[in-house]
């Protein structure tokens, strides 16, 4: 485009340690130092619309997208694969927490990756339910927007908005409470507030946390 963006269509915004703005759109990926745009798409090996980027403990990008996970080291694109040689699906959410700990939200459920001194990634399947949100707390917890699921019936039904202590999943609120809504970003405010907006109706709720 005119701005330099691979597309007008921006879906996600993240600033990385070294103060780039990286720009996830839906035909790829813009980063902007200050002074000019490097863009990345399909013929980068980038495939589908990003929806969320984030950034390692040493450095590399980690990129989200409707086709998987994607990482760039400065000199490549490379997808980031399951143990079994299958790529994500429909990742909307990939979280670093205070631990360096990747946490990845998709149509797969929710995955924590951790990374180890020897630089290998271990990959853990935490749930199966489709994840559309994470985002860490004050208390170093996990807020995570994701559809309901059904042991028994291992079936899923709506959303909901839960807290993950590493262990359990505390329910805060429900489909009928987010007006139906999926929660794609949140983000806290001055007086540790944190605003969530969802899918259809805007900024639906305000949790203090």
């Amino acid at each position: 485009t005119k701005e330099g963006l691979v597309s007008n269509f921006v879906e996600c915004i993240f600033e990385d340690e070294e103060e780039n703005i990286w720009f996830g759109t839906r035909g790829g990926v813009s980063q902007y130092d200050g002074k000019s745009f490097v863009s990345f798409d399909g013929e980068d090996e980038l495939t589908g619309s990003v929806h969320t980027i984030s950034q390692d403990k040493i450095g590399v990008m980690w990129i989200g997208t409707d086709d998987g996970v994607f990482h760039y080291d400065k000199k490549k694109i490379t997808p980031f694969l399951h143990s079994d040689g299958s790529a994500f699906f429909n990742v909307r959410a990939i979280e670093r927490d205070s631990k360096d700990v990747m946490w990845i939200g998709s149509e797969n459920g929710l995955q924590k990756c951790t990374l180890l001194i020897d630089g290998t990634k271990q990959l853990m399947h935490v749930r199966p339910n489709f994840t559309s949100h994470i985002h860490e707390n004050s208390n170093g917890q996990l807020l995570i927007c994701s559809s309901g699921y059904n042991a028994m019936t291992k079936t899923s039904h709506g959303m909901e908005l839960s807290q993950y202590d590493g262990i359990n999943f505390e329910i805060i609120a429900q489909t009928d409470e987010l007006n139906d809504g999926q929660i794609f970003c949140g983000r806290k405010d001055d007086a540790g507030n944190i605003w969530f907006g969802t899918h259809r109706d805007g900024f639906s709720h305000l949790y203090v946390v």
